[in-house]
């Protein structure tokens, strides 16, 4: 009896022990959930709590370490914060912040790629991430010191070659429909026409661009931004009524799904009113100007 009753009492204990387990891991995953969400809302922050923000971001920054224990879960607040960052970096543009983001961003795909492989989605999101916007902050670095400069063309290079693997791995392991693999597809883009190769560019997004259409319709907003890349490298080829399409095309859409006073829109129609000006159609090109300065 005592031996039945010794075992019944350690598979209680065992029972509490795990029970206590699953209840630690549960409240540890709400906490991170909680940061994630407080994270990922950014974007929508009041810009007058600038300072506020900034010190908050720092503040989590530092702790991640101390209050995470599972490394995935350090990986999925670095690129939370990674995304923070950079919402906070659009609002309050300097580079600083943007570096603050690409660390954070490579943080996270070191460690995803660690613990997932090359070829997990979340590998890949993270990748993309770190590439993006360490293209971004080389396009900051014309703003500051010439030693800073001498930096842009190696962040360049860095960001185009991850862009370059991360496409490749993305197709063969999610497909060529697949909404990151054509997101990826549109980031690296850009870079085609930065080597001065803009028909090539042009050829990726018209690509990308009948694979989302296929996927999600006309209005959807990858959809859009892809015509916004098409436009670009129509613009570098001097093609100028074919970008001009493309805007007219996405301002519509804005306009009447987002409103005219959404700042994506207000994006859309400062350009198609540049291109009309560069056409010389300036009776279509000011009656845009002046809305956009009254809005």
């Amino acid at each position: 009896l005592a031996g039945i009753a010794g075992t019944t009492i350690q598979a209680i204990r065992a029972t509490h022990e795990r029970d206590r387990a699953v209840q630690a891991e549960r409240q540890a995953a709400a906490r991170s959930q909680l940061w994630l969400d407080i994270l990922q809302d950014a974007d929508s922050w009041n810009v007058g709590m600038g300072a506020v923000v900034e010190q908050l971001l720092d503040r989590v920054e530092g702790r991640v370490d101390q209050t995470e224990n599972d490394a995935l879960a350090r990986a999925n607040m670095r690129y939370a914060l990674g995304e923070a960052y950079s919402a906070f970096g659009a609002t309050f543009p300097t580079l600083p912040q943007m570096r603050k983001s690409v660390g954070q961003f490579r943080i996270a795909y070191e460690n995803r790629l660690r613990e997932l492989g090359n070829s997990h989605r979340d590998t890949l999101e993270a990748m993309d991430a770190y590439a993006k916007t360490l293209s971004d902050t080389a396009g900051l670095e014309d703003n500051y010191s010439d030693e800073a400069k001498k930096t842009r063309g190696e962040r360049l290079t860095e960001a185009e070659q991850l862009l370059t693997t991360a496409l490749a791995r993305a197709r063969a392991a999610l497909g060529e429909y697949d909404p990151l693999t054509l997101r990826i597809a549109n980031d690296l883009s850009p870079f085609y026409s930065l080597r001065g190769n803009p028909k090539q560019a042009e050829q990726l997004n018209r690509e990308v661009l009948t694979k989302l259409l296929a996927l999600h319709g006309p209005e959807h907003a990858a959809v859009l931004s892809t015509r916004m890349f098409l436009a670009d490298a129509l613009i570098r080829q001097q093609r100028l009524p074919e970008a001009e399409q493309q805007y007219r095309i996405v301002a519509d859409i804005r306009k009447r799904t987002l409103g005219n006073t959404n700042s994506d829109t207000h994006t859309v129609l400062g350009n198609l009113s540049g291109i009309l000006e560069d056409q010389g159609k300036l009776d279509e090109s000011i009656p845009i100007r002046r809305q956009l300065l009254d809005i």
